[in-house]
């Protein structure tokens, strides 16, 4: 019988079972020998395996059977109404959002509003998008009536309404089972083209506080309908074009590999391959073949090779991952592109679930896999997420640090954060430091980065924030405390994230350095979860009440969103989240400041989500 031969390289001889099974399933039997069935687009490929399953998961069906009025945080059962209700007006306003009877049928008949027409505060405005906050008036209280007017004239710009969502933040109702008024506090987004002409995209955002009482008949309608803030934005035109089929539709691997889901892979992959459906998987970018454009690398979860494209210039790009070596096949969280070795040339790091690989540039086009690279010391003992690159002992080349979450199965240390608010069993982060050979050598323990090492690392940012020509390290953890590690210019770092403010107790997952206020001075923006169901429970006076409320706060705060942190003049930092308005970035797993309009100031984007699904409700 013939056999496959493997010809590229897919990690260090002391990788995990892990890869060995991603080896494995790259042969199938065709009854003539055997040949690869991934990771080659020149072979003609026929077949795959389509699993049929249940059409109701087993934990759809256990969902299905609990009753939110049985637990301890009753009013619960009360915000689980309220939001169906919200979300049966949602529909109705994407079918017909000039409809008034879709408000109507909300509103009691003692129904009262106050602050739907405020001060209008002008935050932008230029020939592509206009952007203004509305400010309520104190003391401005209208009926029925004129609430429906107002509400029509909001909603008559829109030609279609194409999302609808209303968040229930908070809410509190009387006790008892059956309770007859509550009060919700709910975060509102109305999106969707403008009427005709329709090249404008109209949003409007913002809080409602709504005062709901229960008709005999066990109907909620709303008695009061505050609101205590909007914001209305109008983009006219496009901003950004989805050219992802122009640019890389010629490679047969964007087809049939990049174009379909995750959830499409996981019922064709080996389940023993762990596919991983959180999709936090990298593109980094950068100029492989010295020809002046960039290229890019795509990370994929396990089981699937890497892609790398090389830039052919004109939006083209040809898909080089097999010539070039590097379709790696480990789950991996991201890559980086730069020069490791001093020659000139873009090498590739790839930061797999197990361990960093380092790939070296040949200058002719493909990689060099460097087998002994690294020189840890000790193995990874837990998911490697992020690396960052830095020189941060200033001898000419960059050094690695790379983050680790959750310590792998078989360890015998227990998988769940804990304490679950402030979190110290993670499993340690490394610091790589480059000999200048091309090689790294662990330098954790002596350079003090062993100080605060055991938390759930998501990502890492250097920057030299206090100005003295030193790069410092701020480390973004999950369930818990961030660290922000000054360098000390002798080869060790201290962590003084609580003396300068910067802990930030929460969900933390990415973190990005910019001038925000353009005053000389770094700013810190880091990414955390909002979740509107931890905000809801984590302010019911059930929540954890046997606990200290600074432990409640601590709980609080992992619900609550995004931090900015400003930069002052004596180096310590502030809390500017609330005052300059970014706070709600939903589940941020990524953020980054760029000036996407060219304005001179950064602006932030931020990568949020969670696992795909139909359902919409926060979980």
């Amino acid at each position: 019988m013939a056999t496959a031969k493997l010809s590229r390289p897919l990690g260090r001889m002391r990788r995990s079972t892990l890869v060995l099974v991603s080896q494995a399933l790259l042969v199938l039997g065709t009854g003539s020998g055997m040949k690869p069935a991934l990771g080659n687009d020149d072979l003609d490929i026929s077949y795959s395996f389509a699993p049929r399953y249940r059409a109701v998961s087993a934990a759809d069906r256990i969902a299905a059977k609990v009753d939110s009025g049985l637990d301890v945080f009753a009013a619960e059962a009360v915000g689980e109404r309220l939001a169906k209700r919200l979300g049966e007006f949602g529909d109705q306003l994407k079918q017909s959002p000039g409809n008034s009877d879709s408000v109507a049928a909300l509103l009691g008949d003692s129904f009262a509003a106050s602050g739907w027409r405020g001060h209008e505060e002008e935050v932008r405005s230029d020939s592509r998008l206009r952007l203004v906050r509305e400010v309520a008036l104190d003391g401005q209280t209208i009926g029925r009536e004129a609430f429906l007017s107002e509400f029509g004239s909001l909603m008559a710009e829109y030609g279609r309404i194409d999302t609808a969502e209303f968040k229930i933040v908070r809410v509190e109702a009387e006790t008892g089972r059956d309770p007859a008024r509550a009060r919700t506090a709910v975060r509102f987004d109305l999106v969707g083209p403008a009427g005709e002409p329709n090249s404008k995209v109209v949003q409007q955002t913002g809080e409602w506080v709504l005062d709901w009482s229960r008709t005999p008949g066990g109907e909620w309608l709303v008695d009061h309908w505050n609101v205590l803030e909007r914001t209305r934005g109008v983009g006219v035109g496009t901003l950004f074009v989805d050219v992802s089929a122009q640019a890389l539709g010629a490679n047969p691997s964007y087809a049939s590999q990049l174009r379909v889901s995750v959830d499409h892979w996981r019922s064709r992959l080996d389940g023993a391959l762990g596919v991983d459906v959180y999709g936090h998987h990298g593109v980094t970018a950068g100029d492989i073949d010295g020809d002046g454009d960039d290229d890019f690398y795509v990370s994929q979860p396990s089981g699937l090779p890497n892609r790398m494209f090389r830039n052919d210039g004109g939006l083209a790009f040809t898909d080089i991952t097999n010539g070039a070596g590097v379709g790696v096949l480990d789950s991996t969280s991201m890559a980086l592109i730069a020069d490791i070795d001093d020659d000139s040339d873009q090498d590739l790091i790839v930061v797999t679930a197990a361990s960093p690989l380092l790939f070296r540039n040949d200058g002719d086009g493909g990689f060099r896999h460097a087998w002994n690279a690294f020189e840890l010391g000790s193995a990874p003992q837990g998911q490697l997420t992020s690396a960052a690159l830095a020189d941060y002992d200033r001898d000419g080349d960059l050094d690695l640090y790379i983050c680790a979450y959750r310590y792998h199965a078989g360890t015998g240390v227990r998988h769940a954060p804990t304490p679950y608010h402030d979190a110290n069993n993670g499993p340690p982060n490394f610091l790589l430091r480059n000999s200048g050979d091309g090689t790294f050598e662990d330098v954790t323990r002596v350079s003090g980065l062993n100080v605060n090492n055991s938390r759930f690392s998501f990502a890492a940012a250097w920057q030299d924030y206090d100005g003295d020509s030193r790069p410092d390290l701020y480390v973004a953890n999950d369930f818990g405390r961030n660290n922000l590690y000054r360098n000390n210019g002798d080869g060790t770092f201290s962590d003084v994230a609580p003396q300068l403010g910067v802990e930030d107790v929460g969900a933390g997952m990415s973190a990005s350095w910019f001038d925000y206020d353009r005053d000389g001075i770094l700013d810190l923006y880091v990414g955390n979860m909002w979740s509107a169901a931890g905000l809801r429970l984590s302010n019911q006076s059930a929540f954890r009440s046997s606990s200290a409320e600074s432990e409640r706060n601590l709980y609080k705060r992992h619900a609550k969103g995004n931090t900015l942190f400003r930069g002052q003049p004596d180096g310590t930092f502030v809390d500017s989240t609330f005052e300059a308005g970014v706070e709600q970035g939903r589940w941020a797993w990524s953020s980054r400041n760029l000036d996407f309009d060219n304005d001179g100031c950064e602006d932030i984007y931020v990568a949020n989500g969670y696992v795909t699904n139909s359902q919409t409700q926060d979980l």
